[in-house]
């Protein structure tokens, strides 16, 4: 029996051609057609290669020798830290952040591969804007007392939403790094965030603080004494025609401008 075998790796070590079964054993005959030239070395580019999630990245796979029978490859990913896919062509998809292999294996049979570390880094999401606010939308407190502030990143989705606050006018308060404000004595201060991914976006705020010189309770609705304060530009107090000193109104408080502190309320009196 004469057969032609295009297994270029026969156990004769022989490779493809012509054989003759003896009975016992197949005997190489010779050679008939071409010969298959396998792959022997695939290089992956490019190198050191670095990827944002989400983005894309075309790798490519050189063959050698370059008149290999069949240069063909499949694509894969081997994960690590990191996530990815890859198409039949090589167009890389970074997916979590971290570090991946990207491998390309010959097609022939033979096992061949090359390989090339891919690293993945996070989307960055830059800070768009910044406000700021307040407790009660409260621009005084009393000295000793103290006002919380809030800050809010757009877009909500930015890589890096942390802020830092500083008082950069005045010595009437401090603020703590939640933006919690106390007062320390009487004046003015200007309170600013800034955000930490970007120090040219903050924003201020303006905070009087005035000294709390007399109060008075509230109980139900009988509202028979006013408390003093001082208070910078001699605001008036909230009264029942809110033109003159006197009782607070019973069925209206608290009265635009009374602070309510401790379960107190305070009625600002004319200098």
């Amino acid at each position: 029996m004469l057969v032609y075998n295009t297994n270029e790796n026969a156990a004769d070590g022989q490779g493809a051609g012509l054989y003759v079964w003896d009975g016992k054993k197949w005997l190489f005959a010779g050679l008939s057609g071409p010969v298959a030239t396998s792959v022997t070395l695939i290089s992956v580019s490019p190198s050191g290669t670095s990827v944002t999630s989400g983005q894309t990245l075309q790798f490519s796979a050189n063959v050698m020798p370059s008149n290999a029978t069949n240069p063909n490859v499949s694509w894969s990913v081997l994960p690590g830290t990191g996530s990815g896919t890859i198409s039949s062509s090589g167009l890389f998809t970074a997916g979590s952040a971290g570090t991946v292999t990207v491998r390309a294996t010959a097609t022939d049979g033979k096992g061949v591969y090359g390989e090339q570390p891919a690293m993945e880094t996070p989307l960055t999401v830059p800070v768009s804007s910044l406000t700021i606010a307040s407790a009660g939308s409260a621009t005084s407190l009393i000295d000793g007392s103290t006002l919380q502030l809030t800050a809010t990143v757009l877009p909500s989705n930015a890589s890096n939403k942390t802020v830092s606050w500083s008082i950069t006018s005045g010595k009437a308060a401090t603020v703590n790094e939640n933006g919690l404000v106390t007062g320390t004595g009487t004046g003015n201060v200007t309170v600013r965030v800034t955000t930490n991914a970007d120090n040219t976006i903050y924003r201020e705020i303006d905070i009087s603080v005035t000294q709390l010189i007399g109060e008075t309770t509230v109980t139900g609705k009988t509202n028979t004494t006013y408390g003093v304060y001082c208070y910078p530009n001699n605001v008036g107090c909230w009264m029942i025609n809110n033109a003159k000193e006197g009782t607070p109104s019973a069925d209206a408080m608290p009265h635009p401008g009374t602070v309510e502190v401790r379960g107190h309320y305070y009625c600002i009196k004319n200098k």
